[in-house]
């Protein structure tokens, strides 16, 4: 299977496995990731995605912020 980065791990929180990440591209519930750091490096299967503490089936990467000239 080949690899591609999806994102960068801002937040992570071993004691409940869970990842804050600064997508680059999408991602769903069920995808296989693989995060690795100076310290950390595993896979896992993403069981859920939350965006501001509501649960999501999918995200894709953010859109970066347009000002709307006047």
């Amino acid at each position: 299977m080949t690899k591609k980065e999806i994102g960068k791990v801002s937040s992570f929180f071993s004691h409940v496995s869970v990842a804050a990440i600064k997508l680059t591209d999408k991602l769903k519930a069920g995808d296989k990731i693989h995060i690795k750091g100076n310290t950390t490096d595993f896979e896992n299967t993403v069981e859920s995605i939350q965006i501001e503490k509501k649960e999501v089936k999918r995200r894709k990467k953010r859109r970066p912020h347009r000002n709307k000239s006047s």
